[in-house]
């Protein structure tokens, strides 16, 4: 963003899921009040979910122009940044998220809405229910193979820097496919999520993963090194996408 959002223009910016600025080249305001309206499209409702209410109620009802530094502050937008700098950082930024797995992006993205939509307890089931088909998935399984062979882990020797970013799965041997079972109790073999039998699973206490009377159980801190995808698991990501 460089230049001056006023009106439906700034209205249109809080729309959108990210925002960044040039320092000393982008101004915002929302100048409606003094014409004898208010933010109408959206503005009163958007505004407050970003810079809370008593700013929400300074910049509606000030009418002021606000420099991109203390828009910032207020959490108005993502970050200032030098004009030389800014094309760049949204550059790589950009294809930072564009090389990640489209079913962890959208998993994600919906995750963190759900917390201005759903009170805690809610948002935390909607978050659990968005996270547990993205870990046998066939995305998940290769890049945390492809990520501990590059060096990440949790060991006490600490991990090689930079190691998730050199993780690749591309050309890597397809993790063993595993006949589909049952979602939660009882599946075949005691199966877990699609079909995932604790056994072929967790070989070994390095997993991050442990079964809880045939339920799951994520425990922090863990290395997820032994987790093998079933034919199930593009299905599931697909459906995630959708």
């Amino acid at each position: 963003m460089t230049g001056r959002a006023r009106g439906g223009g700034a209205e249109f910016l809080l729309a959108l899921d990210l925002r960044y600025a040039a320092l000393d080249h982008a101004w915002f305001g929302q100048p409606e009040v003094a014409l004898g309206i208010f933010p109408g499209g959206g503005g009163t409702q958007l505004l407050p979910r970003l810079i809370g209410r008593s700013r929400a109620l300074e910049v509606v009802l000030g009418a002021r122009l606000y420099d991109a530094r203390t828009a910032e502050r207020y959490g108005w937008i993502d970050r200032a940044l030098p004009a030389d700098e800014l094309d760049a950082f949204v550059d790589d930024l950009a294809r930072r998220i564009a090389g990640h797995p489209p079913a962890a992006v959208a998993a994600a993205e919906r995750a963190v809405l759900t917390a201005s939509e759903l009170p805690l307890t809610e948002g935390l089931a909607a978050e659990l229910a968005l996270l547990m088909p993205l870990f046998t998935g066939t995305d998940a399984v290769q890049r945390f193979s492809a990520a501990l062979e590059a060096g990440a882990t949790n060991s006490r020797r600490g991990a090689r820097p930079g190691a998730i970013d050199r993780a690749h799965p591309l050309g890597r041997a397809a993790p063993r496919r595993i006949a589909p079972g049952t979602l939660a109790r009882g599946g075949p073999n005691g199966g877990g999520p699609n079909g995932v039998r604790p056994s072929d699973a967790m070989p070994d206490r390095a997993s991050g993963i442990f079964p809880v009377s045939r339920s799951w159980k994520y425990v922090p801190g863990g290395t997820i090194s032994s987790i093998r995808s079933s034919t199930a698991g593009s299905s599931t990501t697909s459906a995630a996408r959708r």
